[in-house]
């Protein structure tokens, strides 16, 4: 049994506890975790497609009240249960994408998405609806992003509540996603290496990558790891901590910190652990990132342009979410749950 451990300032570091704390090996063979929309349900969401066309409006100005779907409400409210108290995600799986168009798509993954929260910028440029494409781009660019690649990507958690991602075209071969438990993670280290747990529980410096403003440091402190009214709360990723760490100014991380950050990196890749998903055309991944990380096998494209892997991503601050620690507030402008909550305003926010 895990059991609270004292930290140097004398604070227990509680064990994470409830149905968050899953093992891919256990869930493989399930589909406990997965709703599969019926014949009703689809044509539910067909209506609701059909009258936002009708009335001519725009990705960004529809809102859940402009996309009735009461014969899914008990299926919502399950599926922010599973996100905010639950496993921490959830899928939705049986989307006709083959049947619409780019935009049609484009409409019911957004509209599905304003009845479990606000959609919030992935970048600074304030895109608010993202395409997860290979676009050629080179990684150790300072503007590059991992998702405009086809390179593996490591676990980590986004800069905001959930993270929505729709296949819209599977790749030639791979790209298969990754999800692991977070406060697993946690619970096995508490266990193994609580010295080490006890560094995560420490701030790290994550750089601010692109970040526009000159006002602030290109950088924010935050723990891996922290703890409200019992509640463990997570926040991941390594390639910003170590990008942090490489300002003049910041500390070098020490050989504890390196030592913490490897054995959670090892934890999360373990078979027994990780949950591998081999998304199917019009699966919609609901990942809360606060309880779970995520990355992406790497993988090898069709040459045809309209055969690419293709993936739409929403950023959504929840409806039912959580309040988070105060250490939050170097990553974002909000801690109060409800309110709209992303590492990446869009240049010249306040």
């Amino acid at each position: 049994m895990v059991i609270a451990k004292k930290n140097d300032a004398g604070s227990a570091i509680k064990p994470a506890g409830g149905a968050v704390l899953w093992r891919g090996e256990d869930l493989k063979n399930s589909d406990a975790w997965i709703h599969h929309f019926t014949p009703g349900q689809i044509t539910e969401i067909e209506a609701a497609l059909q009258g936002v066309r009708k009335r001519g409006l725009s990705l960004l100005e529809i809102t859940r009240q402009d996309f009735p779907l009461p014969g899914l409400s008990d299926v919502i409210e399950g599926l922010q249960c599973e996100l905010e108290g639950g496993r921490g995600f959830h899928l939705l799986r049986g989307l006709p994408v083959d049947k619409y168009s780019p935009e049609e798509t484009e409409i019911v993954y957004w509209g599905l998405g304003t009845h479990l929260g606000q959609a919030v910028s992935q970048d600074f440029d304030g895109h608010i609806f993202g395409h997860v494409y290979d676009r050629g781009s080179d990684y150790t660019l300072e503007t590059a992003r991992g998702y405009q690649t086809n390179r593996p990507l490591n676990f980590h958690s986004d800069s905001t509540d959930v993270v929505g991602l729709l296949c819209y075209r599977k790749a030639k071969s791979g790209g298969e996603s990754l999800l692991v438990s977070s406060m697993t993670l946690h619970n096995e280290m508490l266990e193994q290496r609580p010295d080490l747990l006890e560094e995560l529980y420490r701030p790290y410096c994550l750089e601010r990558k692109g970040e526009p403003r000159k006002d602030r440091k290109p950088y924010y402190e935050i723990p891996v790891f922290s703890q409200l009214d019992g509640q463990v709360t997570s926040r991941y990723n390594r390639a910003f901590i170590t990008r942090g760490h490489a300002y003049p100014e910041v500390p070098s991380l020490t050989d504890a910190q390196t030592e913490a950050l490897d054995m959670l990196d090892a934890l999360a890749r373990r078979e027994d652990l990780c949950l591998v998903m081999d998304l199917q055309l019009g699966d919609i991944q609901w990942v809360n990132n606060y309880a779970t990380l995520h990355g992406r096998n790497d993988f090898a494209d069709h040459e045809e342009e309209d055969r690419k892997r293709h993936m739409l991503r929403l950023w959504l601050t929840l409806h039912k979410g959580r309040r988070l620690p105060d250490c939050f507030l170097g990553m974002y402008s909000s801690i109060e749950a409800g309110q709209p909550r992303t590492g990446f305003p869009p240049a010249g926010a306040s």
